[in-house]
């Protein structure tokens, strides 16, 4: 078991233990097969960058340190209805959210971020 810098205990990647396990899985029924796996946080961002992107960055992490020097802890930083709100880490992840891939919002989404539609 590893640790990380903070002490923390490094999971291995769930990617490449499942990619075992079905590699193995044909190795003893003997089935002719070829798997790639492909690192998905290659996937993450496929278009560079921009001004709008790096301001955004710089206002978000000017506004956490501020509130790291209030002393808060436990929170994120985010945008919401035009306002830079600190957000506590726990409301993240309250309930399940949904993406409506037909809303509006999607749709700018996809076009500011150059990406292909999904379906």
């Amino acid at each position: 078991m590893t640790k990380d810098a903070s002490g923390n205990v490094k999971s291995q990647d769930v990617g490449l233990w499942l990619k075992g396990q079905i590699v193995d899985h044909f190795k003893t029924t003997k089935e002719d097969m070829t798997l790639k796996y492909i690192d998905p946080t290659y996937m993450i961002r496929t278009v560079a960058a921009n001004a709008s992107d790096n301001l955004y960055c710089g206002v978000l992490g000017q506004n956490a340190v501020h509130g790291a020097f209030a002393g808060l802890s436990g929170f994120t930083v985010g945008l919401i209805n035009t306002y830079y709100v600190y957000i506590p880490m726990g409301e993240i992840s309250v309930g399940r959210m949904r993406v409506d891939v037909h809303s509006r919002m999607w749709h700018r989404v996809i076009s500011t971020t150059r990406q292909p539609q999904l379906y």
